[in-house]
């Protein structure tokens, strides 16, 4: 059994930035972004990377994704059951 602990998400210098109006959307890049409670759009999204960023207090019950890339990723008190996230790719 690996019991080394993962490295700290790396985020940006000049801190986290409110995600752009409006819904999020398929084949996305997503970087330094804070979300926090009703993510439109995020109900099923393909070929999305989010990249040093934090979700806080999201539900993301029954949403789906697939082929989402997470790199330095946080989730602080978010509700992840019944989430399935297919072929998601993660950077340690």
């Amino acid at each position: 059994m690996d019991t080394t602990r993962p490295n700290a998400p790396k985020f940006p210098r000049g801190g986290l930035r409110a995600p752009p109006p409006g819904p999020l959307e398929s084949e996305t890049v997503y970087r330094g972004l804070a979300f926090e409670g009703d993510l439109t759009g995020a109900e099923a999204l393909n070929a999305v990377t989010f990249q040093g960023c934090v979700f806080r207090r999201v539900n993301l019950t029954g949403v789906h994704w697939r082929g989402v890339r997470l790199t330095d990723v946080r989730f602080e008190s978010c509700d992840l059951i019944r989430t399935p996230i297919e072929g998601a790719a993660k950077t340690l």
